[in-house]
């Protein structure tokens, strides 16, 4: 057996999705809520689920778009939303986004794009109900590094992108 053609065994690594954050309350809701729904990470994370409560009185809500915005105003992403039942089976109660994003540490606000139906109360400071699901970085495998052989005839007049 060649060299290169050895496989190196590795052990197998657990990884555990942990909830990371969660502004939640176990009184009456109300909508629309009047305070950003921020959170704070202390080291990297990559996150794994995001999820929203849509009480809105007992109707839920058709599912809509989770996001996460950092504290400079940049975008990480948009993801469309699963709908759960929630308590008494109301339709749409519950938001889910599944998703893999590594997000370094720093403040972070969750977007949602019905804020209307968006359930929240003093309990949770006026700020959106949600659940934030994720692994540490430190935690995750790794597969070590990407090795690439050079082309034939080697790099020179290899412009990166171009085909080669």
């Amino acid at each position: 057996m060649k060299e290169e053609e050895k496989v190196e065994e590795q052990e197998a690594v657990e990884v555990v999705e942990v909830l990371i954050f969660e502004r939640n309350t176990l009184g009456a809701v109300e909508n629309n809520p009047p305070n950003p729904t921020k959170f704070t990470l202390d080291r990297s994370y990559s996150i794994t689920e995001i999820r929203t409560y849509h009480w809105n009185y007992g109707q839920g809500q058709t599912p809509g778009i989770i996001g996460i915005q950092d504290s400079n105003g940049k975008v990480w992403g948009m993801w469309p939303a699963s709908g759960q039942p929630g308590m008494g089976g109301v339709p749409g109660a519950y938001w889910s986004v599944r998703l893999n994003l590594e997000l370094p540490p720093g403040e972070y606000t969750i977007l949602d794009s019905d804020p209307a139906t968006w359930s929240h109360n003093s309990d949770t400071g006026g700020e959106g109900i949600v659940w934030v699901y994720g692994c540490e970085v430190s935690e995750l495998p790794y597969h070590g590094e990407l090795l690439i052989d050079a082309p034939p005839g080697g790099w020179e007049g290899i412009t990166p992108g171009e085909a080669i």
